[in-house]
């Protein structure tokens, strides 16, 4: 379990930095996107704070290459580290959500506008 353990965090960096890089495009692409399409007025603060800490799956990459040493050091802390990788999941799927409800903020303010 250990090496497959290690696999499955590994995994999870390689998927949070690819969610990361795109996360870093789309914020720019949506940014300039959404000054034209709001004429200028400011964006919701919620997407506006999205849209600066675009960088937070660097961290989850960060702890997930640290959870997979740890992982290949100490075999003893098998289920220690399950219930790390259960708690990360849960943390950046909640994460996730936040950011896709901070992106769509504008597009339902549009909507109510129109």
């Amino acid at each position: 379990m250990k090496k497959t353990l290690t696999f499955y965090f590994l995994f999870l960096a390689g998927l949070s930095g690819f969610f990361a890089h795109s996360m870093k495009v789309a914020a720019s692409l949506l940014r300039r996107g959404m000054w034209v399409i709001l004429e200028g007025k400011p964006l919701p603060q919620f997407t506006d704070f999205a849209l600066d800490y675009h960088w937070w799956p660097w961290a989850f990459v960060l702890i997930y290459i640290i959870c997979a040493i740890g992982s290949l050091v100490h075999k003893s802390w098998e289920s220690f580290f399950i219930h790390v990788l259960v708690c990360l999941l849960l943390v950046e799927i909640w994460m996730m959500f936040m950011e896709v409800c901070a992106l769509v903020l504008p597009w339902i303010t549009l909507a109510g506008h129109s």
